[in-house]
């Protein structure tokens, strides 16, 4: 076993290992600041007054509530909120679980721009929409701003079914590419690489925004009122990025944590133990191979999960990873 495992985490062997996060537990961490006012529509003709008092915790989720009330002139209230001066990250896998309200007028986001943008302005500091939504629709956009020549963009869009319920939207960045996915499965994929078509932008580090815009140039300038107040839901907002695997031993598992059978025979049901997932403190589940590239993957909502998928691995070393509030724990799964 000993020879098998130093030879498969070699070097160039890497997974994905959590390097910043906010659970929204205990309220808003402290990398976050807020943006306060209208400015000038924000470039994209909105309608809302943001401020900090739209954005709170309650049970463990951020609330960004926009709402119907008269501030300095603007007939809406909302906020908009971002990490910028305080956390940035170059490439990486940025997640959010996230509840969408659902409305004319409504325009959440989840999205990233370059920390240069106080030098070079926009677009060349460089834009990725993670999640954009807007209205009533079961659409979800990602799109990359950049400057070439002017402004360029490219993005594609999925369908989800119940945007108004949980989903997990993310991208994966690296030095080669910028992918988008929704509940995992991937929709849209960008190539950066040797920053063809002027995209080295995307080669500096990011911050993050969230917010909840009321009209715009996106949804439109009718705004359906009946559904003020309306609430942007944000379970966390996690970021990962590619580390050695020798490296990178994760958080101390929680009591109880377990995967069995371990090593398990070829064909047989595969069970993680998780004490403390329930559906109100769910855990992402990933089952990767020796190099750390992702095989399978799910959301965990109860205390005991079958890997269905390991049923049709190959003898060999696997990593089993999970992440929750308590962070990032992987264990590692021998086939013989």
């Amino acid at each position: 076993g000993g020879v098998l495992c130093g030879s498969l985490l070699s070097a160039r062997a890497q997974t994905y290992q959590q390097v910043w996060a906010d659970e929204f537990t205990n309220g808003i961490g402290p990398d976050w600041v807020f943006e306060t006012g209208n400015n000038g529509g924000w470039g994209n003709n909105e309608k809302e007054y943001y401020q900090a008092a739209n954005a709170t915790v309650v049970n463990g989720e951020l609330r960004i509530t926009a709402k119907k009330e008269s501030v300095n002139g603007y007939s809406y209230t909302s906020a908009r909120m971002k990490t910028q001066g305080l956390k940035d990250f170059k490439f990486g896998r940025i997640e959010a679980r996230m509840k969408l309200p659902l409305g004319q007028g409504l325009w959440p986001g989840f999205w990233m721009m370059g920390s240069n943008i106080t030098t070079v302005n926009w677009p060349s500091c460089g834009e990725i929409d993670i999640m954009e939504h807007i209205n009533a629709t079961n659409t979800i956009f990602g799109t990359a701003h950049w400057n070439s020549n002017g402004h360029a963009q490219y993005g594609l869009t999925t369908s989800v079914t119940t945007p108004d319920d949980w989903h997990v939207y993310s991208i994966e960045w690296t030095p080669t590419y910028i992918k988008w996915f929704a509940d995992g499965n991937q929709f849209c994929v960008i190539n950066i690489a040797n920053g063809v078509g002027n995209t080295g932008a995307f080669q500096n580090p990011f911050f993050i925004l969230l917010n909840l815009a009321v009209g715009g140039n996106l949804p439109g300038q009718t705004i359906d009122e009946s559904k003020l107040p309306a609430t942007l839901a944000v379970d966390y907002v996690r970021v990962s990025q590619l580390t050695p695997l020798a490296a990178a031993p994760g958080a101390p598992a929680p009591a109880g944590f377990a995967l069995y059978p371990n090593p398990r025979q070829a064909g047989e049901p595969l069970i993680l133990a998780l004490p403390a997932c329930d559906a109100t403190h769910p855990a992402t589940v990933r089952l990767l191979d020796a190099l750390g590239r992702e095989l399978w993957h799910t959301t965990a909502t109860s205390p005991t999960l079958e890997l269905r998928a390991a049923q049709h691995l190959r003898g060999g070393l696997y990593l089993v990873q999970f992440t929750d509030a308590s962070g990032q724990h992987t264990q590692r799964l021998q086939v013989p």
